[in-house]
Formats: C-alpha cells, sequence, structure tokens
C-alpha cells in the first residue's frame, strides 16, 4: 500500500514538473513584462527599460540578463551601494529572485 502512494506521488510530481518544463520562452518575458509593469520599474526606468525618467538611470533594455539579474540582487542586498541605489533599494527588498530573473530575462530580450 505504501509503495503505491509512493508512485502516485511520484507521477503526480513529474507531471508537475513536466508542466512546468514546458513552459514556454513566451510566456516567461510576459510574466516578466508583467512583473516589470507591476513591481514599479517602469516609473522610473521607462516602458520596456527604454526611457529613463531621468538620463541619470540606466536603460536597461537588450542589457546582458545574468548582468542585469546581478545587479538587482546586489542593490537588494545592499552589496552595490553606488548612484540611485539607495532609493532603488527600498522600492525593490519585496520583488523575489525568480521575479527578479524573470524581468532581467524579459528586458535582456528587447
Amino acid at each position: 500500500m505504501k509503495l503505491k502512494h509512493y508512485f502516485s506521488i511520484h507521477t503526480l510530481m513529474l507531471l508537475i514538473m513536466g508542466i512546468a518544463l514546458n513552459s514556454t520562452a513566451d510566456d516567461a518575458l510576459i510574466d516578466g513584462e508583467t512583473q516589470y509593469t507591476e513591481r514599479g520599474c517602469v516609473y522610473c526606468h521607462g516602458p520596456a527599460g527604454k526611457e529613463p525618467v531621468l538620463n541619470e538611470y540606466p536603460k536597461l533594455a537588450g542589457q546582458n540578463m545574468e548582468y542585469l539579474l546581478q545587479q538587482m540582487l546586489d542593490i537588494k542586498s545592499t552589496a552595490r551601494k553606488n548612484g540611485y541605489t539607495g532609493m532603488m533599494q527600498p522600492a525593490i527588498l519585496n520583488i523575489s529572485d525568480e521575479e527578479f530573473a524573470l524581468i532581467a530575462a524579459y528586458l535582456a530580450e528587447l
């Protein structure tokens, strides 16, 4: 009986993993765009990261995904403390690493 229970849980886990792995890149980009907008990035970095509201703010569109992700993580952890990061840091405290990755992937594809 326990063995049968194990296989049903195991099968369910494989099914869930298969669904997750079958999500398309377009879905990730849509999620990244949603996160970018809903998390307020658009207010400083502009639509699609192309038109920052101040010249001192970076254009994010087209940047390397790994670079963008690392910058977001460094700002959140306060490892990066230059420029306007002091203003950005409190605004991103509630964004998860997974959400940062979605945002970075979205911006890198623009």
